[in-house]
């Protein structure tokens, strides 16, 4: 189309555009054409700063999707360029060709989010894989190119790449073709099912921007905001229920997230040493955890598929989190570590081969005794991947290197597009800053005294 190593490591098991034009999802602000409790694929974000494909020719252009939570879908919702004019029919098909639904948005001359609604929502099912879309009948659409980002929405999923679709046709036709892992942001407007295990609905989660939005993390800035009232948890603490949410509750002991969709926000997680972790994502399951703290267990968080955005997580006696993939750890802060003599503390530690990992705008401050790294990313039990893991805009302190960066098994295992950008270093790592011994992508990252670059 278009457009210094050690030599023992801690094992444990897992429990046609114009390229180079770039869209940055930034905003925040709360969109007004979105419904009580409806869902996009990222959140209340819009594109800030658009730019337009230099690309005149008709086009439908759509984004792949999976649901994750039963629900509905009551329209599409894409963004316009400034260049785009009229109305544009838009559509939601079946992952091999069927369409199920279609509409149009209003006619308007304004750029920004546009809205086609179905005349009545389409029930939708865990598991279905679809294709929302809208028509470009003259081209010059929005788009972003080597897009690996996450949905943000608690009930659907994309692809680690490639979600995007396009086809070339003079009318709407189904978007079946990729390129370069290009987002065309066109996303479905999705309201989950009631869930059984919290009463009401599964909301949003905050969407993710690219730099913390609030400045490096701290006791200010992350954990249970000043003021929220908390009350027991009384429910289970292994939960099987799709779109639970756990909201401003005191949770005493580890939870084991064995259902998708599940959202935890405005809490606290605490004292059980001997648990495995304060949150543990197993198998399926599926996890947001915003603005909550954890704390008093081995583990702050473990494996994957969940997202952590403003979480305070701090005491902890293994490893701050165990990251794998399709995780976001966003705006968080991991401190005050409490190593046990037996462990190789890592601030956030990934030991397998992962796909769609992003580590961003966090305080990682592994400053402390018998602490390993701040990072330690590595992926001893394997397999290798082709990631992208994503390291950008943190800061990071301590350990023996701040960050190590290694093959797995001795050379067995890689993960490869390893993108390290934008992060800060403290000067307390007893080594140095960083340990690499793979090809990676290190760019922009320094010392956070002086501003000079750092060097692996």
């Amino acid at each position: 189309m278009q457009h210094g190593r050690k030599t023992a490591r801690r094992l444990l098991p897992p429990i046609g555009a114009v390229l180079g034009v770039v869209l940055v999802l930034s905003g925040l602000g709360a969109d007004p054409a979105a419904a009580a409790g409806e869902q996009t694929l990222w959140g209340t974000g819009s594109p800030a700063g658009a730019r337009t494909a230099d690309d005149s020719l008709s086009v439908e252009l759509g984004t792949a999707f999976t649901v994750e939570v039963s629900g509905s879908i009551s329209g599409i919702r894409y963004w316009r360029s400034s260049a785009q004019e009229g109305s544009e029919p838009a559509a939601l098909w079946t992952s091999d060709g069927e369409r199920l639904a279609s509409a149009s948005a209003p006619s308007t001359d304004d750029s920004g989010w546009q809205t086609a609604t179905f005349s009545s929502p389409l029930k939708v099912d865990e598991g279905d894989s679809l294709v929302v879309s809208y028509h470009a009948s003259q081209g010059e659409y929005a788009f972003t190119s080597g897009y690996h980002g996450a949905s943000v929405s608690s009930g659907l999923s994309i692809p680690s790449s490639n979600a995007g679709r396009y086809t070339y046709a003079s009318s709407a036709r189904f978007p079946s073709r990729s390129y370069q892992s290009t987002n065309y942001w066109v996303t479905p407007l999705f309201t989950p099912a009631s869930s059984g295990g919290s009463g009401g609905t599964v909301p949003a989660p905050p969407s993710a921007p690219t730099v913390p939005s609030t400045g490096k993390p701290g006791p200010s800035n992350t954990g249970v905001p000043d003021g929220t009232p908390l009350t027991r948890y009384t429910g289970p603490h292994t939960i099987t229920t799709a779109g639970t949410v756990i909201d401003s509750k005191d949770v005493s002991g580890g939870l084991i997230i064995r259902a998708k969709g599940v959202v935890i926000r405005n809490s606290k997680i605490h004292d059980d040493p001997d648990a495995v972790a304060g949150v543990f994502v197993d198998g399926s399951g599926s996890a947001t955890i915003v603005d909550s703290e954890i704390y008093n267990f081995e583990v702050g968080i473990t494996y994957s598929n969940w997202t952590a955005i403003r979480v305070d997580v701090h005491d902890i006696t293994f490893d701050g989190m165990k990251i794998s993939s399709n995780v976001r750890l966003q705006d968080s802060w991991v401190h005050n570590p409490k190593p046990s003599s037996d462990a190789h503390w890592d601030g956030g530690q990934v030991q397998n081969g992962v796909v769609n990992t992003v580590i961003e705008g966090n305080f990682i401050d592994a400053r402390g005794s018998n602490t390993n790294t701040a990072l330690f990313l590595t992926p001893d039990l394997g397999p290798s991947t082709d990631g992208p893991l994503t390291v950008r805009n943190n800061w990071l302190d301590g350990g023996n290197f701040t960050v190590s960066i290694l093959d797995g098994d001795n050379g067995r295992y890689y993960i490869s597009n390893i993108s390290v950008t934008g992060n800060r270093f403290g000067r307390e790592g007893r080594y140095g800053a960083a340990y690499v011994n793979v090809p990676l992508t290190w760019s922009g990252n320094v010392w956070d005294d002086t501003g000079r670059t750092v060097t692996p």
